[in-house]
């Protein structure tokens, strides 16, 4: 897996230069007689996880794969998508690049696909409740999305020669038979009608009723796809490539179908039980995102995948597409979202700033930026530069103080040199490197200046600086603090590890990374780059801080604007009330000095009440991180070569889950057990003065909410294993 670290970012980021302005000469090849022939260009734009356009547009956080798919010339699949139960604010009228000639408009479509977790109505995605939880999860609604991407290409075509109109409904009726092809339910195994069956039918229902238009003039030459994703919508476009050439690779209808150009941003498959979940053997390659799947097909002419050099979650495993004389792998700084997009301007502090010019100073604006270039050097028909309007422009536009401190990095960083080769590293100049080896030294980066931030890193100036409110920089902190007091907590541990043996345990593999580099990056006597810190205090997020698996509350959509804070801060209330009086009646009066501490508790404890009311105090949403012991900081990234490894054998489907389910229950009972504990601790330390009762009843409700998201994460994984 060959790949290069990224270039600095250009004066004019949507620029070609000279050569690859060459290369796209050659990629255009269009016919010489347009009354002759034609071509039909589509463009396939699968969003990431958690990530939708509808609903995150206002907002400045919608991905780059939503950004490109706005600047894609070309009729959508319909004028809107139904898509929220809420009306969703309708595609904006189709841009037109000034190159395309009024009367080949038709020619020009596009689909946009919402990532998992997030709402499909119509696919039976509700993107609430079970929907939700396991879209995020175990990516629960993906296949579905993919059935119905392949169902819009035949729709597409004859919408592209019949009048606009398609063949059969998008979403009512093409959503019911997107279902229907699955041949299998991720959740209950129950056999449905096939995909093949249905695609080959379809490809007959076109051919029929297209007949009589392609005998006449201009001849249909081919259909050009374009294909994007980001996150699990990187893995569903790969794997829409490969069924593509799977069930067309003759073409369909009689039209060959060829695939210019596939550009997607860090992917991560993450189907079924993730690579997270702590039973061996699991990596999330289940269902539809098997290894073959995920592999480039050879039918595309031109893949470039831009991944991230600082994500480290455990849920969030990198899938290489290999190497490739048609591939380009190409790693840039920052975490998965700052790569893709999705962030909100002022997220953590970070990129602070109002609205549109706090979305210019995101990090994920500059390989944005790279993969316009790209697309347009693959002859996608983008819109022009200059044939943006304000919304184009504003998706685009990327500060300058942004490029400087991308550019500072880049120059500080660089390591040993290289040249342009071949048809896809035109302009490169960074050493052509192992791909594992350039995320570990820039994750060597990230260690040593998250370790001179130790005890500290919640206290950013950019915290304070962040125009969000002050309920969402108070949940920030929290989060920051949190992480960084597990930090010292993880660290403490690898240094003090005993090995220990156990089947159901990965413990082992994050001390094997430990001493595979971690520790000698993390104590490397080596001030940290000048560079470095203003990248990372100011640019790169900190992914791990907010995503919290185990208990499913990253939603910040239901904490923030749902009524899940005002939920929380109602129960707290209430939770205080009740232990201000157990705890009142729990100790003799005749006790003066009980008396007194109990008066400074039940003080405190009214004014903690009063703050909650007055907006002086906010609920946070706590724990839920990845467990530390078996992920945290101190570990490398999974990386998956499965574009180029085999598929290893494995036993027999049945004998398998049934394995995996015993050792999920297993785990199940272990944490619950160990939860029990925690309890009977907490009230063993209260009663012996240990800790006071806020403390006391702090902990019991932190613990309550563990046991209900480990009930959720138990029925998830056991759902996932059916």
């Amino acid at each position: 897996m060959i790949a290069r670290f990224t270039e600095a970012c250009r004066a004019s980021p949507l620029d070609l230069s000279k050569d690859e302005l060459t290369a796209r000469s050659r990629t255009q090849n269009r016919p010489q007689c347009l009354s002759c022939e034609q071509d039909i260009f589509l463009g396939f734009f699968f969003d990431g996880t958690n990530n939708n356009k509808y609903r995150d547009t206002d907002a400045f956080a919608h991905s780059n794969v939503a950004r490109l798919y706005e600047a894609y010339s070309g009729e959508p699949t319909v004028a809107k998508l139904k898509i929220l139960k809420k009306t969703a604010k309708p595609d904006a009228a189709a841009a037109w690049s000034a190159a395309i000639p009024k009367d080949e408009k038709k020619y020009y479509r596009k689909t946009y696909i919402p990532g998992v977790g997030t709402p499909f109505i119509e696919l039976g995605d509700t993107g609430e409740g079970s929907d939700n939880t396991l879209g995020l999860a175990a990516s629960m609604h993906g296949e579905v999305r993919i059935n119905w991407a392949l169902l819009q290409l035949s729709n597409h075509i004859h919408a592209a020669l019949m009048g606009g109109n398609p063949l059969s409904e998008p979403l009512a009726d093409d959503g019911k038979l997107a279902r229907e092809m699955l041949e299998k339910s991720l959740a209950s195994g129950v056999p449905n009608r096939g995909r093949s069956v249905v695609l080959q039918e379809r490809a007959r229902m076109l051919g029929k009723a297209i007949a009589p238009i392609i005998r006449g003039s201009p001849t249909i030459r081919s259909v050009r796809l374009s294909v994007f994703g980001f996150s699990r919508g990187a893995a569903e476009a790969r794997v829409f490539c490969s069924w593509l050439q799977k069930y067309y690779s003759d073409g369909i209808a009689g039209i060959a179908l060829k695939i210019d150009f596939l550009g997607i941003f860090d992917t991560v498959a993450s189907v079924g039980l993730a690579n997270s979940v702590p039973i061996g053997g699991v990596e999330g390659h289940y269902a539809w995102a098997s290894v073959e799947n995920l592999q480039v097909s050879s039918a595309v002419k031109r893949c470039v995948h831009l991944v991230s050099a600082h994500e480290v979650r455990g849920s969030f495993p990198l899938d290489s597409i290999g190497s490739g004389a048609q591939h380009k792998e190409v790693v840039y700084p920052g975490v998965h979202s700052d790569v893709g997009g999705g962030y909100p301007p002022n997220d953590q502090g970070r990129s602070v700033g109002s609205g549109e010019a706090g979305d210019a100073k995101k990090l994920s604006q500059i390989p944005l930026a790279q993969m316009y270039r790209e697309a347009v050097i693959a002859s996608v028909p983008l819109l022009g530069s200059k044939d943006f309007d304000d919304f184009h422009q504003s998706n685009f536009k990327i500060d300058p103080g942004t490029v400087k401190a991308f550019n500072d990095y880049i120059g500080a960083t660089r390591f040993g040199s290289g040249k342009p080769s071949g048809v896809m590293w035109l302009t490169e100049t960074q050493a052509e490197e192992p791909l594992l080896q350039i995320i570990r030294r820039h994750y060597g980066h990230f260690l040593r200046w998250r370790k001179s931030m130790l005890g500290k890193v919640h206290l950013l100036p950019g915290m304070s600086a962040s125009l969000d409110s002050a309920a969402k920089k108070t949940q920030d902190r929290h989060d920051l603090h949190t992480t960084d007091l597990a930090l010292q907590q993880e660290l403490n541990m690898l240094e003090k590890y005993v090995p220990v043996v156990s089947e159901l345990s990965v413990w082992p593999a994050k001390v094997g990374d430990w001493n595979d580099g971690v520790s000698a990056e993390w104590y490397k006597q080596e001030a940290v780059l000048p560079a470095s810190k203003v990248l990372f205090e100011t640019l790169v997020h900190d992914s791990r801080a907010w995503f919290k698996p185990s208990n499913f509350s990253d939603d910040d959509q239901a904490w923030f604007n749902e009524g899940g804070m005002e939920k929380a801060r109602r129960i707290m209330i209430k939770s205080i009330e009740t232990e201000q009086e157990r705890v009142r009646l729990s100790y003799s009066l005749s006790d003066e000095q009980m008396k007194l501490v109990e008066h400074q508790d039940y003080k405190k404890n009214i004014e903690r009440i009063e703050n909650l009311k007055t907006n002086k105090m906010y609920p946070v949403k706590s724990g839920g991180q990845e467990p530390i012991r078996l992920y945290g900081y101190l570990r490398w990234r999974h990386v998956f070569g499965v574009a180029v490894q085999p598929a290893l054998p494995q036993e027999p489907a049945s004998k398998e889950k049934t394995r995996k389910r015993a050792l999920e229950k297993q785990q199940h009972e272990n944490n619950l057990q160990s939860l029990n504990q925690q309890n009977s601790n907490a009230r063993k330390r209260y009663q012996e003065g240990q800790i006071s009762a806020q403390a006391y009843a702090e902990a019991l409700r932190d613990n309550i909410l563990r046991s209900n998201a480990e009930r959720q994460r138990h029925a998830a994984a056991m759902a996932a294993l059916a």
